[in-house]
């Protein structure tokens, strides 16, 4: 049906406010623990060094290689991460358009129209779309493939085609392999729609050929380029081994489950009601936009290991596609259709505009984090953060404290041996959400690490030093290091290490004694470049941070 001028305008203003809001919400909604992490993998790509061998990963390399000129013209400063949201922007329209082509192939315009404004404008596709991450890209090409293989006829050289498109998107995601998994249900059970008759075996295996063909060609580019550095066990090792781990901690795990079970039932009777109310050739392909949707979210909540919110971007347009459809299958000719669809799309635009981190600009404190980490730290000093916080500083410990990673330091598969670390590297600044260490380590930093400033929602900023009481004659230092003593009203005097404290001095690992002058109360060991740097392990009102 054609879409009438006030229906159409409707969705042309909604999808025009969603895109005016992203730009303000860039510098608003707030950082994602992953973004800096793949921004720090990006870094280390313009700094040569080699990704897996040299930096830690547990991700595909393409997105991180197409962001190179992006970072470049951008910059090292603290809100590299929010200009580097910008270039989600066009990926999201991406997103948009292929949703909108998938729907007019499919349904019509009017599917097409609402089902492109309700998945842009759902809050969580809106903003997780919206971070600096692969899952954006992933979700592009996840569409893309999924626009080719709807389109009639599907011959070998469109089924090369997807598997090329596919293939790219496991050089973005190992995750692919859900789609994969999710295309070959999909396909057999459209063909069990199908009448008997008329169920092209031949021609889907042919095409199927074709796509597995195309599948391996990005992949395959991607492991000789590795190989050829002598990289390909670390690249094999940070996509692949790292995250096959077995039994890992799932929140709402047999939920999930439940989930994925109800919704065999539900994609079946919902691709036989998509199917009947077409001609065959069109009712299959609708049918099979609908188990492909439903396939997806099975495999992904009853088989994969750990299930994120990002893992959700590339079903949320097909179901607003499938779930739009039958809307209108079963409102068909009724004139609350369209206000009906009009008034979701309002409410997401309002549930958009309250979100509680865009209301209190949660993104100026990774900002303000950034900015004293990168005056703290000069270029090439180690810093110890969790996952890249840090961006463009060298990491002192190989690892990312991901989640998989801290999964592997509890069943010991990965040694907590990072505060030797520290020493070795002589680590002088800790940051990020420092209790959230592994055991050991969060011991050894707060023993040897002093907070300079705090920033809540990104986390502190430690740099080497000791608090003591004077009185108990000493200190221990962790990371061999030039430091000054310090307090909250000046620079002691009294005597260290026997000698009387004039000024900052080298200082080897281990005890050291401090004799307190008559009027020092509370006295700190600092590294001194933090100190010359103007942070203090003091607050404005003299107490501690």
């Amino acid at each position: 049906m054609v879409l009438g001028r006030v229906e159409r305008g409707a969705c042309i203003g909604a999808v025009a406010a969603g895109t005016l809001l992203r730009p303000w919400m860039i510098w608003r909604f707030g950082v994602s623990s992953d973004e800096p992490q793949h921004l720090h993998v990006v870094w280390g790509w313009t700094h040569g060094l080699l990704p897996y061998r040299d930096v830690f990963d547990n991700h595909a390399p393409l997105f991180h290689v197409l962001s190179i000129p992006g970072l470049l013209a951008v910059g090292e400063r603290p809100d590299a991460v929010l200009w580097m949201r910008l270039f989600m922007l066009p990926l999201w329209v991406a997103c948009l358009l292929l949703t909108m082509q998938i729907g007019r192939r499919l349904f019509g315009p009017r599917v097409a129209c609402w089902s492109t404004v309700l998945a842009g404008l759902f809050s969580p596709f809106f903003f997780c779309s919206l971070e600096y991450r692969p899952d954006t890209l992933w979700t592009v090409l996840w569409l893309g493939a999924v626009a080719i293989a709807v389109r009639e006829p599907l011959t070998p050289r469109w089924g090369l085609a997807i598997g090329l498109v596919l293939g790219t998107a496991v050089a973005v995601s190992l995750k692919t392999i859900v789609m994969l998994l999710a295309i070959i249900a999909a396909t057999a059970a459209t063909l069990l729609l199908a009448p008997a008759a008329r169920r092209p075996w031949r021609r889907i295996l042919v095409t199927g050929a074709a796509a597995a063909a195309g599948v391996v060609v990005v992949p395959g580019c991607v492991m000789v380029y590795f190989a050829a550095r002598g990289a390909l066990g670390p690249l094999l090792y940070g996509t692949v081994w790292h995250n096959l781990l077995p039994g890992l901690p799932q929140a709402n795990r047999d939920r999930l489950h439940l989930v994925a079970l109800a919704l065999v039932p539900i994609a079946w009777m919902a691709a036989r009601r998509v199917a009947r109310d077409a001609p065959t050739e069109l009712g299959l392909r609708r049918a099979f936009l609908v188990l492909l949707t439903a396939a997806y979210a099975i495999v992904l909540l009853g088989g994969w290991p750990l299930v994120t919110r990002q893992d959700m971007l590339p079903l949320i347009p097909l179901a607003a596609i499938a779930v739009t459809a039958l809307v209108e299958l079963a409102l068909a000719g009724r004139r609350l259709l369209a206000p009906l669809f009009a008034l979701a799309a309002a409410l997401e635009i309002a549930f958009v505009l309250g979100n509680r981190s865009v209301r209190f600009a949660e993104a100026r404190q990774a900002v303000a984090f950034e900015a004293d980490v990168l005056s703290l730290a000069a270029p090439g000093e180690p810093v110890l953060d969790l996952k890249g916080d840090t961006v463009f500083r060298p990491r002192s410990i190989y690892w990312v404290l991901e989640s998989i990673t801290r999964e592997r330091l509890r069943r010991g598969l990965v040694a907590d041996d990072f505060a030797e670390h520290l020493a070795g590297t002589r680590t002088c600044v800790v940051a990020g959400k420092v209790d959230t260490l592994p055991p050991r380590t969060l011991g050894w930093v707060r023993f040897h690490y002093l907070p300079v400033a705090r920033h809540p929602g990104a986390g502190s900023v430690l740099a080497a030093g000791v608090r003591f009481d004077p009185a108990h004659g000493g200190f221990d230092v962790g990371v061999p290091a030039t430091y000054a003593l310090v307090g909250p009203d000046g620079t002691p005097h009294g005597l260290l290490d026997e000698r009387p404290y004039e000024g900052p001095r080298r200082l080897t690992a281990g005890w050291h004694t401090y004799r307190a002058a008559s009027d020092d109360d509370r006295v700190a060991l600092l590294w001194a470049p933090a100190l010359a740097r103007e942070f203090s392990p003091f607050d404005d009102t003299g107490g501690w941070r």
